[in-house]
């Protein structure tokens, strides 16, 4: 049984306020006593508001129309997040990159000519204001802005709608 003062901090993590809203609270760090939790819980960062009035992007997120727009124009650099295998089942939007979320920190610390020739594309630019990560939806592509902040590149923005909303404007996606 979780004592009451952890049950309290899971409690100010992230509050519901009905069954379609949530609110995450950023920057969550407590320590805990308790033997089945790790003495230091992680830092959990506030990704978005959504609510039955619908969806409220946060400043480093680009909506479709945006999204539309600068890839008809040729301006985005989109970066895939998922892995391999996702790829492989459902294809990428075409003209994008792939590096999968959990290499994002080691690829963004590469030089530039070790980049290209892991990656076989050239690094993006650090203020590159159309550097976009995508996936299926907006938790992986979230994080990998996350991250890419953390390593210098602050203007990197995420498509929360993804693959999903990509494929659902009628938009093809191309087999790898």
């Amino acid at each position: 049984m979780l004592s009451r003062s952890l049950r309290r901090m899971c409690a100010l993590g992230a509050r519901s306020f009905s069954s379609s809203t949530r609110i995450a609270v950023s920057q969550f760090s407590r320590t805990t006593t308790h033997p089945m939790v790790p003495s230091r819980l992680p830092a959990v960062s506030a990704v978005r508001y959504r609510s039955d009035k619908g969806h409220h992007l946060m400043p480093d997120e680009v909506h479709y129309d945006e999204f539309e727009t600068l890839y008809n124009s040729g301006e985005l650099f989109i970066v895939d997040v998922r892995e391999k295998s996702e790829i492989r089942r459902s294809g990428m939007i075409p003209g994008s990159h792939h590096i999968p979320l959990g290499q994002i920190p080691i690829a963004l610390n590469l030089s530039h000519e070790s980049f290209t020739e892991t990656y076989g594309f050239p690094l993006p630019s650090k203020h590159d204001p159309d550097l976009v990560f995508v996936a299926v939806g907006p938790i992986k592509s979230s994080a990998a802005v996350a991250l890419a902040k953390k390593y210098g590149f602050e203007k990197a923005r995420s498509f929360p709608g993804g693959i999903s909303e990509w494929k659902a404007k009628g938009n093809t996606l191309e087999k790898i």
